[in-house]
């Protein structure tokens, strides 16, 4: 190895956990209205799926799940609502 200072360096960004939510993703947080009797979803399945997929990254209970979901959100100031956890556990995919 030459160059170390660069070697350290990429050795550090491994650890970087940085995690954002695209202009995409904020867009599709609400699901589409279907016009369907009954009532309708407040969190489309991205919603639930994102929520569902830091939850096993992370290895968090529920109520920690929606607790790092408010967090992230506040933090990106963004205006999205998170589901909370009773409604992460009904729409729970079964590939999780």
């Amino acid at each position: 190895m030459t160059n170390w200072p660069e070697y350290n360096e990429a050795l550090r960004q491994r650890g970087d956990i940085t995690i954002w939510f695209t202009e995409e993703a904020l867009a599709a947080w609400r699901p589409a209205k279907t016009g369907a009797s009954g009532r309708p979803q407040e969190y489309s399945d991205l919603a639930i799926e994102t929520a569902l997929f830091i939850r096993q990254v992370f290895h968090l209970p529920l109520r920690q799940t929606e607790g790092f979901m408010n967090s992230l959100s506040r933090i990106m100031k963004a205006t999205i609502s998170i589901p909370d956890y009773s409604r992460i556990s009904k729409r729970d995919h079964p590939a999780w």
